[in-house]
């Protein structure tokens, strides 16, 4: 687990350190002080989320063939459900999936850090919203980063703790102790 989450921890550094490099950084930070640091967290939670869902997966199914088969129907939705642009935040029963989708989160934390909804707005061609998030979870305040941070928190324990049931079953050796 420990070796697992070093790679979502690194990639986040070589991320924030070439990804903004054509823009630059964002203007401000939200929380913690830095914009670069907080893009760094934002992607490392993010990270290990992924990290955790995979290794549900992983522990769910007895063999890689049926991991791999299992990822489209996975991940597919998690793209589907964080993309702004479908509205789906007004559909019965998609808006609530979409609150467990990972993805949907970590996006959320670095529009926050980021401001989208001003850049949304600064670019705003014509009429229409000027915003995508009409939830606040996109908002460049406190509240909104610690609410996106704590879901995406609260789904890698959730993901770890089922996982560990899953792992706990399969091991018949666990039952003696």
């Amino acid at each position: 687990m420990v070796v697992l989450a070093a790679i979502p921890l690194l990639q986040p550094a070589v991320l924030v350190l070439i990804g903004p490099a054509p823009q630059g950084s964002p203007r401000a930070a939200v929380l913690l002080g830095s914009p670069r640091f907080e893009l760094f967290v934002g992607i490392a939670i993010s990270g290990l989320a992924a990290m955790g869902l995979g290794l549900m997966i992983s522990a769910l199914v007895r063999n890689g063939d049926k991991a791999v088969t299992l990822l489209p129907l996975i991940l597919v939705p998690q793209l589907v459900l964080t993309s702004p642009q479908l509205s789906i935040y007004n559909k019965p029963g998609l808006a609530q999936v979409a609150d467990v989708a990972s993805a949907q989160w970590g996006y959320a934390i670095f529009a926050s850090t980021i401001d989208a909804n001003q850049l949304v707005d600064d670019a705003q061609v014509g009429p229409g919203p000027s915003q995508f998030d009409k939830r606040g979870r996109w908002n460049h305040d406190t509240r909104a980063w610690l609410t996106d941070a704590g879901w995406l928190i609260g789904l890698v324990t959730v993901e770890l703790a089922v996982t560990a049931v899953l792992l706990r079953r399969r091991d018949p050796s666990s039952l003696l102790n």
